[in-house]
Protein backbone atom coordinates (compact mmCIF):
# COMPACT_ATOMS: atom_id res chain seq x y z
CA UNK A 1 0.00 0.00 0.00
CA UNK A 2 1.18 3.56 -1.28
CA UNK A 3 1.61 5.99 1.73
CA UNK A 4 0.92 8.78 -0.58
CA UNK A 5 1.39 11.34 1.85
CA UNK A 6 5.21 10.11 2.08
CA UNK A 7 5.16 10.17 -1.98
CA UNK A 8 3.98 14.16 -1.97
CA UNK A 9 6.59 15.23 0.74
CA UNK A 10 9.40 13.27 -1.30
CA UNK A 11 8.36 15.26 -4.06
CA UNK A 12 8.30 18.32 -2.49
CA UNK A 13 11.67 17.76 -0.66
CA UNK A 14 13.13 16.78 -4.37
CA UNK A 15 11.72 19.66 -6.26
CA UNK A 16 12.88 22.04 -4.06
CA UNK A 17 16.21 20.66 -4.00
CA UNK A 18 16.37 20.99 -7.92
CA UNK A 19 15.12 24.54 -7.74
CA UNK A 20 18.12 25.45 -6.16
CA UNK A 21 20.35 24.00 -9.17
CA UNK A 22 17.93 25.11 -12.15
CA UNK A 23 18.00 28.89 -10.64
CA UNK A 24 21.78 28.55 -10.77
CA UNK A 25 22.13 27.07 -14.03
CA UNK A 26 19.77 29.51 -15.72
CA UNK A 27 21.31 32.45 -13.66
CA UNK A 28 25.04 31.43 -14.75
CA UNK A 29 24.12 30.23 -18.56
CA UNK A 30 22.21 34.11 -18.90
CA UNK A 31 25.42 35.40 -17.93
CA UNK A 32 28.40 33.51 -19.31
CA UNK A 33 26.04 31.98 -21.96
CA UNK A 34 27.34 28.37 -21.04
CA UNK A 35 25.11 26.11 -19.91
CA UNK A 36 27.03 24.45 -17.10
CA UNK A 37 27.25 20.42 -17.64
CA UNK A 38 28.96 20.22 -14.31
CA UNK A 39 26.11 21.77 -12.32
CA UNK A 40 24.84 18.66 -10.91
CA UNK A 41 28.37 17.49 -9.79
CA UNK A 42 28.42 20.25 -8.06
CA UNK A 43 25.66 19.09 -6.03
CA UNK A 44 27.19 16.19 -5.79
CA UNK A 45 30.42 17.02 -3.93
CA UNK A 46 28.18 19.10 -1.73
CA UNK A 47 26.80 16.01 -0.77
CA UNK A 48 29.80 14.02 0.19
CA UNK A 49 30.68 17.36 2.63
CA UNK A 50 27.64 16.04 4.39
CA UNK A 51 29.03 12.70 4.94
CA UNK A 52 32.21 13.97 5.99
CA UNK A 53 30.88 16.50 8.59
CA UNK A 54 28.05 13.38 9.94
CA UNK A 55 29.60 10.08 10.04
CA UNK A 56 33.19 10.89 9.89
CA UNK A 57 33.73 14.62 11.53
CA UNK A 58 31.19 13.80 14.22
CA UNK A 59 29.45 17.44 13.79
CA UNK A 60 25.89 18.42 13.39
CA UNK A 61 24.09 17.70 9.89
CA UNK A 62 23.46 21.34 9.21
CA UNK A 63 26.88 22.36 9.67
CA UNK A 64 27.59 21.15 6.35
CA UNK A 65 25.38 23.41 4.53
CA UNK A 66 27.75 26.18 5.69
CA UNK A 67 30.70 24.42 4.41
CA UNK A 68 29.00 23.05 1.55
CA UNK A 69 28.49 26.82 0.18
CA UNK A 70 31.51 28.31 1.40
CA UNK A 71 33.34 25.24 -0.53
CA UNK A 72 31.42 24.52 -3.99
CA UNK A 73 31.15 28.47 -4.28
CA UNK A 74 34.88 28.64 -4.32
CA UNK A 75 35.11 25.49 -6.89
CA UNK A 76 32.68 27.67 -8.99
CA UNK A 77 35.35 30.47 -9.30
CA UNK A 78 38.02 27.79 -9.88
CA UNK A 79 36.21 26.42 -12.67
CA UNK A 80 34.97 29.59 -14.48
CA UNK A 81 38.28 31.64 -13.54
CA UNK A 82 40.67 28.83 -14.67
CA UNK A 83 38.88 27.16 -17.50
CA UNK A 84 35.98 29.43 -18.48
CA UNK A 85 37.45 32.82 -18.67
CA UNK A 86 41.00 31.58 -20.46
CA UNK A 87 39.10 29.63 -23.16
CA UNK A 88 36.32 33.20 -23.53
CA UNK A 89 39.41 34.96 -23.66
CA UNK A 90 40.90 33.22 -26.90
CA UNK A 91 37.99 33.30 -28.55
CA UNK A 92 36.27 29.81 -28.23
CA UNK A 93 32.79 29.10 -29.45
CA UNK A 94 30.06 28.30 -27.61
CA UNK A 95 30.63 24.67 -28.51
CA UNK A 96 33.95 24.26 -27.04
CA UNK A 97 33.16 26.36 -23.84
CA UNK A 98 29.74 23.54 -23.62
CA UNK A 99 32.37 20.53 -24.01
CA UNK A 100 34.94 21.90 -21.42
CA UNK A 101 32.14 21.95 -18.55
CA UNK A 102 31.70 18.50 -19.80
CA UNK A 103 35.65 18.05 -19.49
CA UNK A 104 34.71 19.40 -16.10
CA UNK A 105 32.21 17.11 -14.59
CA UNK A 106 34.21 13.88 -15.85
CA UNK A 107 37.21 14.59 -13.79
CA UNK A 108 34.72 16.00 -10.64
CA UNK A 109 32.62 12.18 -11.02
CA UNK A 110 36.40 10.92 -11.11
CA UNK A 111 37.40 12.70 -7.78
CA UNK A 112 34.08 11.82 -6.12
CA UNK A 113 34.32 7.94 -7.11
CA UNK A 114 37.65 8.51 -5.66
CA UNK A 115 36.78 10.09 -2.38
CA UNK A 116 34.05 7.83 -1.94
CA UNK A 117 36.05 4.54 -2.48
CA UNK A 118 38.87 6.29 0.52
CA UNK A 119 35.86 6.75 2.85
CA UNK A 120 34.51 3.02 2.21
CA UNK A 121 38.12 1.50 2.71
CA UNK A 122 39.94 3.59 5.24
CA UNK A 123 37.26 5.45 7.24
CA UNK A 124 35.70 2.54 6.99
CA UNK A 125 32.10 4.39 6.62
CA UNK A 126 29.54 3.50 3.69
CA UNK A 127 30.00 5.91 0.60
CA UNK A 128 27.85 4.26 -2.17
CA UNK A 129 24.22 4.62 -1.97
CA UNK A 130 24.30 5.80 1.38
CA UNK A 131 20.88 7.67 3.21
CA UNK A 132 21.40 10.11 6.40
CA UNK A 133 18.12 11.04 7.25
CA UNK A 134 18.18 9.41 10.38
CA UNK A 135 20.77 12.29 11.04
CA UNK A 136 17.87 14.97 10.30
CA UNK A 137 16.14 16.72 12.91
CA UNK A 138 12.27 17.64 12.91
CA UNK A 139 10.84 20.94 12.97
CA UNK A 140 7.52 21.56 14.56
CA UNK A 141 7.24 17.66 13.48
CA UNK A 142 8.36 17.95 9.88
CA UNK A 143 11.53 16.24 9.00
CA UNK A 144 14.22 19.58 9.39
CA UNK A 145 15.20 19.25 5.39
CA UNK A 146 11.49 19.94 4.44
CA UNK A 147 11.71 23.26 6.39
CA UNK A 148 14.88 24.04 5.78
CA UNK A 149 14.74 23.82 2.04
CA UNK A 150 11.68 25.81 1.68
CA UNK A 151 12.99 28.31 4.07
CA UNK A 152 16.40 28.62 1.87
CA UNK A 153 15.26 28.51 -1.34
CA UNK A 154 12.37 31.54 -0.66
CA UNK A 155 15.39 33.79 1.15
CA UNK A 156 17.77 33.08 -2.47
CA UNK A 157 14.51 33.94 -4.22
CA UNK A 158 14.34 36.98 -2.26
CA UNK A 159 18.02 37.87 -2.25
CA UNK A 160 17.88 37.81 -6.01
CA UNK A 161 15.14 40.11 -6.30
CA UNK A 162 16.54 42.33 -4.62
CA UNK A 163 20.41 41.77 -5.73
CA UNK A 164 19.18 42.19 -9.60
CA UNK A 165 16.71 44.88 -8.96
CA UNK A 166 17.69 47.62 -5.95
CA UNK A 167 21.36 47.13 -6.64
CA UNK A 168 23.99 48.52 -8.31
CA UNK A 169 25.73 44.99 -9.05
CA UNK A 170 22.15 43.81 -9.99
CA UNK A 171 21.77 46.50 -12.71
CA UNK A 172 25.33 45.63 -14.14
CA UNK A 173 24.24 41.53 -14.00
CA UNK A 174 20.96 42.51 -15.94
CA UNK A 175 23.15 44.46 -18.40
CA UNK A 176 25.38 41.59 -18.77
CA UNK A 177 22.15 39.33 -19.05
CA UNK A 178 20.82 41.77 -21.82
CA UNK A 179 23.96 41.96 -23.65
CA UNK A 180 27.41 41.50 -22.55
CA UNK A 181 29.24 43.25 -25.13
CA UNK A 182 27.59 46.68 -24.71
CA UNK A 183 27.40 46.29 -21.08
CA UNK A 184 31.49 46.21 -21.45
CA UNK A 185 31.51 49.32 -23.47
CA UNK A 186 29.38 51.42 -21.14
CA UNK A 187 31.62 50.31 -18.09
CA UNK A 188 30.38 46.89 -16.71
CA UNK A 189 33.05 44.51 -15.78
CA UNK A 190 31.64 41.27 -17.25
CA UNK A 191 34.27 39.12 -16.31
CA UNK A 192 33.44 40.30 -12.78
CA UNK A 193 30.06 39.71 -13.20
CA UNK A 194 30.37 36.26 -14.23
CA UNK A 195 32.85 35.17 -11.83
CA UNK A 196 30.14 36.45 -8.99
CA UNK A 197 26.97 34.66 -10.63
CA UNK A 198 29.41 31.54 -10.61
CA UNK A 199 30.41 31.62 -7.14
CA UNK A 200 26.91 32.34 -5.57
CA UNK A 201 25.51 29.42 -8.15
CA UNK A 202 28.16 27.21 -7.03
CA UNK A 203 27.60 27.72 -3.56
CA UNK A 204 23.73 27.27 -3.98
CA UNK A 205 24.75 23.79 -5.58
CA UNK A 206 26.67 22.92 -2.61
CA UNK A 207 23.42 23.36 -0.42
CA UNK A 208 21.40 21.49 -2.77
CA UNK A 209 23.61 18.59 -2.80
CA UNK A 210 24.00 19.11 1.25
CA UNK A 211 20.52 18.26 2.08
CA UNK A 212 20.24 15.41 -0.42
CA UNK A 213 21.28 12.53 1.80
CA UNK A 214 18.89 13.64 4.75
CA UNK A 215 15.97 12.19 2.63
CA UNK A 216 17.32 10.73 -0.87
CA UNK A 217 19.78 7.71 -1.40
CA UNK A 218 22.76 9.22 -3.08
CA UNK A 219 25.85 7.72 -4.77
CA UNK A 220 29.05 9.80 -6.63
CA UNK A 221 26.35 9.20 -10.08
CA UNK A 222 23.61 11.44 -8.63
CA UNK A 223 24.90 14.52 -10.33
CA UNK A 224 24.58 12.72 -13.90
CA UNK A 225 20.97 11.70 -13.01
CA UNK A 226 20.30 15.54 -10.96
CA UNK A 227 20.86 17.41 -14.52
CA UNK A 228 18.70 15.72 -16.84
CA UNK A 229 16.21 17.58 -14.67
CA UNK A 230 17.79 20.79 -14.23
CA UNK A 231 17.95 21.01 -18.04
CA UNK A 232 14.28 20.04 -18.73
CA UNK A 233 12.94 22.11 -15.79
CA UNK A 234 15.71 25.18 -17.67
CA UNK A 235 14.17 24.43 -20.76
CA UNK A 236 10.57 24.01 -20.02
CA UNK A 237 10.47 27.48 -17.73
CA UNK A 238 12.80 29.46 -20.14
CA UNK A 239 16.29 30.24 -19.25
CA UNK A 240 15.18 33.80 -18.63
CA UNK A 241 13.40 33.82 -16.13
CA UNK A 242 14.32 32.61 -12.45
CA UNK A 243 10.62 32.43 -11.33
CA UNK A 244 9.52 30.00 -13.96
CA UNK A 245 12.31 28.03 -13.61
CA UNK A 246 11.30 27.08 -9.94
CA UNK A 247 7.47 26.50 -10.90
CA UNK A 248 9.06 24.51 -14.13
CA UNK A 249 11.18 22.73 -11.62
CA UNK A 250 8.35 21.41 -9.30
CA UNK A 251 5.91 20.49 -12.25
CA UNK A 252 9.10 18.35 -13.70
CA UNK A 253 9.51 17.23 -10.36
CA UNK A 254 6.15 16.49 -8.65
CA UNK A 255 5.49 14.72 -12.51
CA UNK A 256 8.82 11.95 -11.70
CA UNK A 257 7.93 11.23 -8.19
CA UNK A 258 3.85 10.92 -8.28
CA UNK A 259 4.29 9.52 -11.71
CA UNK A 260 6.86 6.90 -11.15
CA UNK A 261 5.27 5.52 -7.98
CA UNK A 262 1.50 5.53 -9.64
CA UNK A 263 3.07 3.36 -12.84
CA UNK A 264 4.75 1.19 -10.31
CA UNK A 265 1.16 0.66 -8.50
CA UNK A 266 -0.34 -0.55 -11.74
CA UNK A 267 2.71 -2.19 -13.27
CA UNK A 268 5.02 -3.23 -11.20
CA UNK A 269 7.61 -4.80 -13.90
CA UNK A 270 8.15 -3.69 -17.19
CA UNK A 271 10.63 -5.72 -19.43
CA UNK A 272 11.79 -8.22 -16.29
CA UNK A 273 12.81 -4.78 -14.57
CA UNK A 274 11.05 -2.78 -11.73
CA UNK A 275 8.94 0.18 -13.02
CA UNK A 276 10.88 2.71 -10.67
CA UNK A 277 13.89 1.67 -12.48
CA UNK A 278 12.64 4.09 -15.68
CA UNK A 279 11.91 7.02 -13.31
CA UNK A 280 14.55 8.99 -15.28
CA UNK A 281 12.30 8.47 -18.58
CA UNK A 282 9.97 10.97 -16.94
CA UNK A 283 12.02 14.13 -16.84
CA UNK A 284 13.60 13.18 -20.53
CA UNK A 285 10.30 13.06 -22.00
CA UNK A 286 8.93 16.38 -20.39
CA UNK A 287 12.27 17.70 -22.15
CA UNK A 288 11.28 16.31 -25.41
CA UNK A 289 7.93 17.92 -25.19
CA UNK A 290 9.41 21.44 -24.33
CA UNK A 291 11.24 21.72 -27.06
CA UNK A 292 9.14 19.81 -29.19
CA UNK A 293 6.00 22.22 -28.14
CA UNK A 294 7.26 24.94 -26.19
CA UNK A 295 10.72 25.77 -27.67
CA UNK A 296 11.56 29.19 -26.15
CA UNK A 297 9.36 27.44 -22.38
CA UNK A 298 6.70 29.12 -19.85
CA UNK A 299 8.81 32.46 -20.40
CA UNK A 300 7.83 32.38 -24.02
CA UNK A 301 4.03 32.20 -23.77
CA UNK A 302 4.28 34.81 -21.07
CA UNK A 303 6.53 36.80 -23.42
CA UNK A 304 3.52 36.37 -26.24
CA UNK A 305 0.85 37.39 -23.72
CA UNK A 306 2.83 40.80 -22.67
CA UNK A 307 3.17 41.39 -26.37
CA UNK A 308 -0.53 40.86 -27.41
CA UNK A 309 -1.61 42.64 -24.07
CA UNK A 310 0.17 45.92 -24.62
CA UNK A 311 -0.79 46.30 -28.75
CA UNK A 312 -4.21 45.41 -27.56
CA UNK A 313 -3.95 48.42 -25.26
CA UNK A 314 -2.17 50.68 -28.03
CA UNK A 315 -5.01 50.01 -30.25
CA UNK A 316 -7.77 51.22 -27.26
CA UNK A 317 -5.21 54.01 -26.79
CA UNK A 318 -5.40 55.10 -30.88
Amino acid sequence: MVEWTTVVVQAYIYSTLIAFLTMGFNLTYQTARIPNWAHGTFAAIGMYITLWVTRIWNMHTYYSLVIAFVVVALLGVVVYGGVIYPLKRAGAPEILLLISTIAVDIILTAVINIEADYIMFVEKVVSRGFLLREEDIRIFGYPGVLVASTVLLISFAIFFVFLLYFTKFGMAMRATVENPDLAATVGVNVDKVNLISWFITGGMAGISGAMLPLWFRTDPSIGSLIIINVFAASILGGVRSLLLAIVSTYLIGFTEIIGTTYLSTIVPMIGGVSTASYRPLFPLAMLVIALLVLPEGFYGLWEKYREKKLKGRTVVEE
